[in-house]
């Protein structure tokens, strides 16, 4: 199973207030585990309903993933650290807007809470949604059903792209790139006014930014959830859009310590991730998104240094702790080791 669907009922013990819910909210979770881990997610359930409900990924090595999907039983309690909303604007209340959505995997969750709000209220406030959403596959696709179930509205367009392979509706194949998002907006009569929402990978995020900035939306157009303490950053850098300057690697020696045991491999300074090399090697590591948000590839530095590139989804404190993400980093020195969290 790719992804695990969570229904809470609504619990609340006395001194604590009860949940407040709009929509693209997003709770934090203390997991009963061994650390304690926090985790946060986007409820993808109405914001009127009594249960609420949300999507987990089966992301390969993560430890809070395992837990929901191989631990977590019905009847059990979990409890809520915080709750949060980077998302929703009260000016949404207005009547007859445009709102133009940009998804990736597990991405699309709040913007679906987003959707969905718009869709059921379009009798009253006339919004118009266009969705481009991105997965490796439709078997890799989130809430297809739900969304599908939504095309019938005139109010609302799907479109979706798949990066490995496409099926027999016509859907795109590819990524969502800065070129292409420039082009899908060229032919979308609103796209100087409509309001943008946009949450996926990293990668994806930045590629869209790029787009909107060429077309100079402004950033009160534009709502990004991106699940960590750590901003997105919206400006341009030189000729880069929110990428660190690639410098010349030294060829190292990378050791990888997993439960499995250690595997050694080298990497030549040509500007790759260390996962990518790792996975170029033939390396069983974990993974999921390669774009910085889902932690899946979080390791502890042993020994050496690295560059880190770009935004990452690890909070301050963690790369204190000498954590990276190794889809966001590269060796810095010749002799690099590393220990996964699981």
């Amino acid at each position: 199973m790719d992804a695990v669907r969570i229904t809470l009922q609504r619990v609340v013990d006395a001194g604590h207030l009860p949940l407040t819910q709009s929509p693209g909210t997003s709770v934090e979770f203390m997991l009963p585990t061994s650390p304690t881990l926090r985790r946060r997610y986007s409820l993808i359930s109405d914001t009127n309903a009594s249960q609420l409900q949300f999507i987990v990924k089966d992301v390969k090595g993560g430890s809070a993933s395992h837990f929901f999907h191989q631990q977590l039983k019905a009847g059990d309690r979990l409890q809520i650290q915080n709750i949060q909303n980077n998302l929703w604007n009260n000016d949404w209340n207005r009547p007859e807007q445009n709102f133009i959505c940009f998804a990736g995997g597990i991405g699309i969750t709040p913007v679906f809470s987003i959707l969905q709000w718009g869709i059921e209220n379009a009798a009253n406030l006339g919004h118009n949604f266009q969705l481009f959403y991105s997965s490796k596959s439709p078997r890799h696709a989130l809430l297809t059903e739900e969304l599908d179930s939504l095309k019938s509205n005139a109010n609302f367009t799907l479109n979706r792209v798949f990066s490995e392979r496409s099926n027999d509706d016509g859907d795109a194949l590819g990524h969502i790139t800065k070129k292409k998002v420039l082009e899908w907006l060229t032919d979308v009569p609103h796209a100087k006014t409509a309001q943008y929402v946009i949450c996926g990978p990293f990668g994806l995020m930045e590629n869209v930014h790029a787009a909107l900035n060429e077309l100079e939306i402004p950033q009160s157009q534009r709502h990004t959830e991106f699940f960590t303490d750590r901003t997105l950053n919206t400006t341009i850098q030189g000729n880069k859009f929110g990428q660190t300057h690639r410098q010349e690697r030294p060829k190292c020696t990378l050791e990888i310590e997993q439960d499995s045991g250690v595997q050694e491999f080298t990497m030549h300074g040509e500007g790759k991730s260390i996962l990518r090399a790792a996975l170029d090697a033939g390396l069983d590591v974990p993974h999921s998104c390669r774009g910085g948000i889902c932690l899946s590839c979080r390791a502890q530095i042993i020994e050496g240094e690295v560059l880190r590139d770009g935004v990452s989804g690890l909070s301050e404190a963690e790369k204190a702790e000498g954590k990276i993400l190794c889809c966001r980093t590269q060796p810095k020195t010749s002799v690099l080791k590393l220990r996964f969290d699981r």
